[in-house]
């Protein structure tokens, strides 16, 4: 039966594990049987985490726990979880669309088109051709609960869009005004 020391990569905050006679093996090291390596590296594999105590060497969902600027391991609470879960949930979203207020959020770069001035900008040139931009041109989203994960997927969206109405010449040049005021203070506040 060989035996591995887990060794952590503080810098990384990663593990890996040496066998019994490699020269690096020092005290402080965590012993850990063959078996149990395994183990580790499988549920690794499974996409939890390998992280310590200081003491023993174990398995947790990503995230759970961290390192201090000491090198000490700290277990997050499932409220810090929840709530860190919900700003990247809001972040993605907010690097994803920007909001029109008055009319919802629009993609940055919606599917067909390099950026939202583009699609808006083909849109625009419907109204000088056809004097109205016809119904479903663009889509809008609703804004999501953040704190719930179902309604951050594009499942969710698409089911909660919102497609304009006609919109004569004059109904459009107000849209527009609005787009061009969120659309560069979007940009300058993500710059």
């Amino acid at each position: 039966m060989n035996f591995y020391y887990g060794m952590v990569d503080q810098e990384n905050k990663s593990w890996g594990f040496i066998e019994e006679t490699d020269p690096r093996v020092k005290p402080g090291m965590i012993f850990v049987k063959e078996d149990y390596w395994v183990q580790l590296l499988n549920e690794q594999s499974a996409g939890k985490e390998i992280v310590s105590d200081g003491t023993k060497v174990f398995t947790a969902l990503p995230g759970k726990y961290y390192t201090d600027a000491n090198g000490n391991w700290h277990e997050k609470s499932d409220e810090q979880i929840n709530q860190e879960n919900i700003l990247v949930r809001e972040q993605n979203f907010k690097n994803e669309f920007f909001e029109i207020p008055g009319y919802g959020w629009y993609r940055r770069v919606p599917k067909g088109y390099s950026s939202a001035v583009e699609s808006v900008n083909t849109a625009f040139n419907a109204v000088a051709v056809l004097g109205s931009l016809p119904t479903g041109s663009l889509i809008f989203y609703a804004k999501p609960d953040f704190s719930d994960a179902n309604q951050c997927t594009e499942e969710w969206l698409v089911a909660n869009q919102i497609k304009n109405s006609e919109m004569d010449a004059k109904t459009f040049g107000l849209f527009y005004a609005a787009f061009i005021q969120a659309w560069n203070s979007s940009e300058h506040l993500s710059a």
